[in-house]
């Protein structure tokens, strides 16, 4: 992977006795997926500490060539040691000095592909809570051969310059706010899409702090939004749709899934780095958590057929007197409880209820046999009659997979405030 920046200057270790190490000249590197360098000259000092384990809690602290201060966070572990200097992999890095006044935002983010091959930049305007902002995005120098190897490796290439303005933003607030910025993007893309650099500027547009090195990047998948392989057709949604997803984006975070969990499992399971049978039980997983954080959200919503008290008393007094002598044994509380669960479908059309998403109810019994299969005979139903377009004779296998990526991609885009685009873009 290529080199997309260096910082060269000079430093130390701060061990976690708090003694001071000093290594001389250092230089840190940041390679296209993000992952960040430190290297030093291989002497016998830091050697012999970093053999020791010493390095474990340690960071490094410095200054660049140009007088800006360098420190790192997350420990230095782990290293590589080339025979003539050591490389440590860095899991933060954070250049200058942030300051109150430092409102302009430039972050570099990676797997961004523009509508055409040579992109000018498009700006739309982000309504999140009370704020709105401003969101420029600008492809990087050299945009058609990063897009060329992006497309040949389907790996992490940056391609796009994100900036915006936010003197409202600050701490956890601006750190969410990117967060659900980049969610957004990565929706309409169908991707992953981070930032593997921000940095921040004050007034005049002097640099004051930049921040690499401690994101997760995912590698390009090749599969299009809402893909009918038999068609061909699929969904294209313009960059400017992501405006429409951040409001829904941060709702839900905030209601249901602070971690964003469920949007990280889509986006995982679309980079198709797995067999056939891996890839659908990905797919299956992402409405399992949907219905789980749904039940956990929003206690008035059934998930048994009748009410669990009454079961349970039902089980005390009428089962259990008329079992036979050792038969509470394997009709245990539990197992009589689970007789009361409500099906997989039920549940899922309740969910998709309370967050107002529309799927045909064929298409949920479908998905649902499918879901039936692969989670417990990691197989497929090849008796599940799927609808006209989906259909591969020669291919049951994957037309069922594609027609459960299609299904999950189709209720995450309405969950996320995208229902609209998604019924104008199919093509």
């Amino acid at each position: 992977m290529g080199i997309e920046r260096r910082l060269r200057g000079t430093g130390k270790f701060i061990l976690t006795s708090g003694s001071r190490l000093p290594i001389g000249d250092v230089r840190i590197e940041q390679n296209s997926s993000g992952r960040t360098f430190l290297y030093c000259e291989r002497t016998i000092a830091v050697v012999m500490i970093a053999g020791l384990g010493d390095l474990v809690n340690a960071n490094f602290q410095g200054q660049t060539t140009t007088g800006q201060h360098i420190q790192t966070q997350g420990g230095l572990d782990e290293y590589i040691d080339t025979g003539k200097e050591l490389c440590f992999i860095l899991r933060n890095v954070e250049v200058g000095q942030g300051a109150p006044e430092g409102h302009m935002h430039k972050l570099c983010l990676t797997n961004i592909r523009f509508p055409t091959d040579n992109p000018g930049a498009i700006a739309f305007t982000v309504s999140w809570g009370a704020t709105m902002i401003l969101v420029r995005l600008c492809p990087l120098r050299n945009y058609q051969e990063r897009i060329r190897e992006l497309m040949k490796s389907r790996g992490i290439i940056p391609t796009t310059v994100l900036q915006f303005h936010a003197a409202d933003l600050a701490g956890n607030a601006l750190s969410q706010f990117i967060m659900d910025l980049c969610h957004g993007l990565s929706l309409v893309q169908g991707r992953k899409i981070n930032w593997i650099h921000h940095a921040t500027y004050g007034p005049r547009r002097a640099f004051q702090r930049a921040v690499f090195g401690e994101t997760i990047t995912k590698a390009s998948p090749a599969q299009p939004l809402c893909f009918i392989p038999t068609a061909p057709a699929a969904v294209t949604l313009s960059l400017t749709a992501a405006k429409d997803a951040i409001s829904a984006i941060k709702q839900f975070r905030e209601t249901f899934d602070p971690h964003n969990r469920l949007i990280n499992a889509w986006l995982d399971a679309r980079t198709q780095t797995d067999y056939l049978e891996g890839r659908t039980l990905k797919y299956v997983v992402v409405i399992e958590a949907l219905i789980a954080l749904t039940t956990r959200a929003d206690k008035n919503m059934a998930t048994t057929v009748r009410d669990p008290k009454a079961w349970a008393q039902l089980y005390e007094k009428n089962i259990i007197p008329a079992l036979p002598a050792g038969a509470a044994n394997w009709l245990t509380l539990g197992n009589w409880q689970r007789l009361n669960v409500r099906s997989f479908r039920n549940v899922l059309e309740a969910s998709c209820k309370v967050h107002r998403i529309t799927v045909p109810p064929e298409d949920v019994t479908c998905f649902s046999r499918i879901r039936n299969a692969i989670v417990h005979r990691f197989d497929y139903d090849y008796n599940n009659r799927l609808p006209r377009e989906w259909k591969m004779p020669n291919h049951p296998e994957a037309a069922q997979h594609y027609f459960a990526a299609g299904f999950v991609d189709r209720i995450i885009l309405q969950l996320f405030g995208l229902g609209t685009q998604l019924q104008s873009s199919v093509k």
